[in-house]
């Protein structure tokens, strides 16, 4: 409609302008779709470094390394992410993590700096949970039959559990919701005792052999800051209770070939939970995310939003999310802008090239209110300028999930939704597109004749 034009740099849109494809109930091409993702994900998790963004100091950390030593050189590494405390860093600086290492903490981010990895193998990885505590007894046995207590306390309220590296985790339980009387029923429910600030756990086997490893993700995010121009690049980001990375307002801010996931679960307030794998909130200008894969988040893969409301102006400005595979998480990519249309803005905001899956299959499905969706935009004012959603695959067979929710004030303030690929169950929500409260959207040809913002994309059955 001649508010916006770029080209977009996506192996996707050959997909999504494929002319050979027909989309119909059971179409075959949807393993087709899985090669392309599983390709994608491979690619994030080979990719390399580019280290050109570095132009001062380099400092380097190994899990072989000496926190005594100046960090200057890969033979005289640091060894932990507490060196990063207090470290002299300026702008144009370098901080690479050693491929293949594991790092055990959470670390501030400072203006200007790169962050990123060096080596050969696997990106290096940073963990929020304190150690594998499956490698010594951790759990006694309580008096309630197959409940364990932790032996060790937890200020913080915990997150989740994550077991086996994915292969299960917990169902966490909390006072007042649910009608949670206080007593764990079900294999692996799990309850934080603000009381005694331990952690309670329903096993049918004693969790202290039953599972080669455990993570506990703590209440706390894995990279914070309030600084400008941050690159994190290349690093694997999992196991924390609030976010993966979370900012409040900044600039110049990319996060690119990163693995992110098991993210959120920590109570925000009163019984509320939360997480995210990469949110700024409130403003945001020059902010990028690129090529990473990201799953298993309690909230949204990715997000910037502001859901109050205040005199000054919220601007989000230049904003990308592109070529990212993110998948099982309750929003793949949220944005909101509660701020009157005087006093804030969403503008030049591009969304393109993503594999964006499975939105509500993830662990966070567990969460007691549902309102799913893999392109979640809320209702709000939100308004939007220069603002396009298109070439990417947006995908989800959950029931429970839609497929987009965007409502804003004026039509004038909707973004552009073209050239995508949707995949549904019929008869399931597609979602809302309209002004303020729209009508929700059944999966059917009714979404395909909509004249106004979505007859451009194609749609394809499960």
């Amino acid at each position: 409609d001649g508010r916006w034009a770029f080209t977009a740099r996506s192996p996707e849109k050959a997909l999504a302008d494929s002319s050979d494809i027909d989309y119909t109930v059971g179409n075959s091409k949807l393993a087709e779709i899985d090669r392309l993702s599983d390709a994608r994900k491979k690619a994030i998790l080979e990719s390399e470094s580019d280290l050109s963004t570095i132009t001062g100091k380099t400092y380097y950390i190994s899990p072989n390394g000496n926190d005594s030593a100046d960090g200057l050189s890969p033979t005289t590494a640091w060894q932990t992410i507490n060196k990063l405390k207090g470290a002299a860093l300026k702008n144009g600086d370098g901080v690479l993590f050693e491929r293949g290492g594991l790092f055990r903490g959470k670390f501030s981010a400072v203006s200007g700096v790169t962050y990123s990895a060096y080596g050969e193998g696997e990106k290096p990885k940073i963990y929020g949970s304190a150690r594998n505590y499956s490698e010594s007894a951790f759990w006694d046995k309580t008096s309630d039959e197959n409940v364990y207590v932790s032996k060790e306390t937890f200020t913080n309220d915990v997150g989740l559990i994550v077991f086996d590296e994915g292969a299960a985790w917990s169902i966490k339980k909390i006072d007042g919701v649910g009608g949670f009387d206080g007593k764990l029923k079900a294999d692996l429910e799990m309850f934080h005792n603000p009381g005694d600030s331990k952690l309670y756990l329903y096993s049918t086997s004693d969790p202290n052999t039953r599972f080669k490893s455990t993570e506990i993700a703590p209440g706390r995010t894995l990279v914070s800051g309030d600084g400008n121009g941050v690159v994190i690049d290349n690093l694997c980001l999992k196991y924390a209770g609030a976010h993966g990375i979370g900012y409040g307002s900044t600039e110049n801010l990319t996060v690119e070939n990163c693995e992110i996931g098991w993210i959120g679960g920590m109570i925000q307030y009163g019984t509320t939970r939360y997480g995210n794998a990469v949110e700024i909130y409130v403003n945001a200008k020059d902010y990028f995310i690129r090529n990473c894969y990201i799953y298993e988040v309690y909230d949204a893969g990715v997000t910037h939003q502001y859901f109050q409301t205040q005199s000054s102006f919220v601007r989000m400005e230049n904003i990308e999310y592109s070529d990212n595979v993110i998948t099982r998480c309750t929003y793949d990519i949220e944005y909101t802008n509660a701020q009157p249309s005087n006093l804030g803005i969403m503008k030049d905001i591009r969304i393109f090239g993503n594999i964006l899956t499975d939105s509500g299959e993830g662990w966070g499905n567990q969460r007691p209110s549902r309102a799913d969706a893999v392109i979640k935009g809320w209702s709000h004012t939100s308004r939007g300028e220069n603002f396009v959603i298109t070439d990417n695959i947006i995908s989800t067979s959950c029931k429970d999930s839609m497929l987009i929710h965007i409502g804003v004030e004026k039509m004038e303030y909707l973004p552009v939704v073209t050239g995508n690929v949707f995949i549904g169950v019929k008869g399931n929500s597609f979602g809302f597109y309209g002004k303020n409260a729209p009508k929700l959207l059944t999966y059917d040809e009714d979404v395909t004749k909509l004249t106004v913002g979505l007859d451009s994309n194609t749609y394809m059955y499960r």
